[in-house]
């Protein structure tokens, strides 16, 4: 692929069919091309931006999206009057895939532009899928931009007709994006919650993390059924969670005091416990912080992993985290060695030099 794009030089006889093929086969292929390819593309991108056909133009910001390329200077206002100009003949797919694009870019465009997209969603509202629909909420929500009432009123009109065609990971991503955006939408979240219950077993490890972490964002205690095809996806034999992932469960659990049984523990301290040494600083405070909300101290195989491996990460952890630590060890009695102390005490005092307590 390297050989490919020297062999393109400045891309001079490429079309706007072929420039926006070229970034698009890229994305698929996850193919990130070099600088001097990036500068020939942006470049020829700004000589054939007329020719550019709303496919083209979406398939272009979404492979930017894809590989995380910023756009160059320019290209952004030369994206923006194409998509003012030939907005109308957007189908569904190319608004969600431009959409996509800016948010996995973590760009948000301005607000003329918004506006003009919101019109071609009105337009197009009837033929959004439940993959495109909830990557429009999570786009808004990477943005950190949440739109007005009436926007929302008719994409959750547009989200319950497609409800029964929406997987676990899609519903797993709409409540992610509704706790970012937070959108406490009694009605939303009953509907979310009854097909979720029912689809939670398509969920990978990630959407379900996502999930209860999202609801314990929201402030929303899950009902009992919900909560117990939760669990059982959690305990399912063959899943296997990160340590990110469990401190964020467990966090989440606590936050919504919800105090999980026995089962549940085994499971968790069973990948818990092997993957400490591979957890960062944040992680291992996370976790802490969220036995001593429950008020249940972990068994000593897990503490005393916890502490050998808390103690060598103290220099690289932020003021919250060392807090939320050493709370968690005084709510629970736990008392460490002076050793561990004494490096707690100096990697705060060195953190509070550089961060303001």
């Amino acid at each position: 692929l390297q050989a490919w794009t020297s062999a393109a030089g400045d891309l001079h006889e490429f079309d706007a069919q072929a420039l926006s093929i070229t970034f698009w086969a890229f994305a698929h292929l996850e193919f990130r091309p070099n600088e001097e390819f990036l500068n020939a593309w942006f470049v020829s991108f700004g000589r054939k931006v007329k020719e550019f056909n709303p496919q083209n133009l979406a398939n272009a910001l979404w492979a930017m999206g894809r590989l995380e390329t910023r756009p160059k200077r320019g290209f952004l206002d030369l994206f923006s009057s194409a998509f003012h100009t030939q907005m109308v003949e957007f189908n569904s797919q190319e608004l969600a895939n431009t959409l996509w694009g800016f948010g996995k870019l973590g760009i948000k465009p301005r607000e003329s532009f918004l506006a003009r997209w919101k019109l071609g969603f009105g337009r197009q509202s009837h033929a959004f899928t439940a993959a495109e629909l909830s990557s429009i909420l999570w786009a808004f929500a990477r943005m950190e931009y949440r739109p007005r009432d009436a926007f929302l009123k008719k994409w959750k009109f547009a989200f319950e007709r497609e409800l029964d065609d929406t997987s676990g990971a899609q519903l797993s991503t709409v409540i992610w994006s509704m706790a970012r955006l937070k959108i406490n939408d009694p009605r939303l979240l009953d509907l979310w919650m009854r097909t979720f219950r029912e689809r939670c077993g398509s969920c990978s490890e990630q959407a379900l993390t996502i999930s209860i972490w999202a609801l314990s964002k929201l402030e929303i205690r899950p009902p009992e059924n919900v909560l117990n095809a939760w669990i059982s996806e959690f305990e399912k034999p063959g899943r296997v969670f990160s340590g990110q992932s469990l401190s964020n469960i467990l966090w989440a659990f606590a936050k919504l005091s919800i105090t999980p049984n026995a089962q549940f523990f085994e499971h968790w301290y069973r990948y818990a416990i092997q993957s400490i040494p591979v957890s960062d600083g944040h992680t291992l405070s996370l976790s802490l912080w969220a036995f001593g909300r429950l008020d249940i101290i972990p068994i000593e195989e897990y503490l005393k992993k916890w502490l050998g491996y808390y103690e060598s990460q103290l220099i690289h952890m932020n003021l919250q985290d060392l807090s939320n630590a050493l709370w968690a060890l005084a709510r629970l009695e736990i008392k460490p060695d002076d050793t561990f102390l004494t490096k707690w005490s100096i990697a705060f005092g060195n953190q509070a030099k550089s961060e303001p307590i």
